[in-house]
């Protein structure tokens, strides 16, 4: 398994997961919007505290980073979060 030291390869299937468990567990936006920014915030905060060694905090950060991502991508390409779906609208008409 020569492939998987290469990150890219890592963080594609971080990702490709991510999308995975946005598209079975359908999070509102907020939910995960939320978890994206505290996880950049830490990530940043490690990245400075740790500025010559990366830890294995550092990676496992990234690598939930990741998958936070493919969760907000799912979350904002699902149009029932949106307001102006046909779906959220009430039915006002009275016969």
């Amino acid at each position: 398994m020569q492939l998987l030291r290469f990150v890219p390869i890592k963080l594609t299937a971080f990702l490709i997961l991510g999308i995975l468990i946005g598209s079975f567990f359908r999070p509102n936006i907020s939910t995960a919007l939320i978890s994206t920014i505290v996880l950049i915030t830490a990530l940043a905060v490690i990245f400075f505290k740790e500025r010559n060694r990366k830890g294995i905090v550092f990676g496992c950060t990234t690598f939930l980073l990741t998958i936070s991502i493919g969760i907000l991508t799912t979350a904002l390409s699902n149009t029932k979060n949106l307001k102006s779906d046909y779906t959220n609208f009430e039915n006002t008409k009275t016969t």
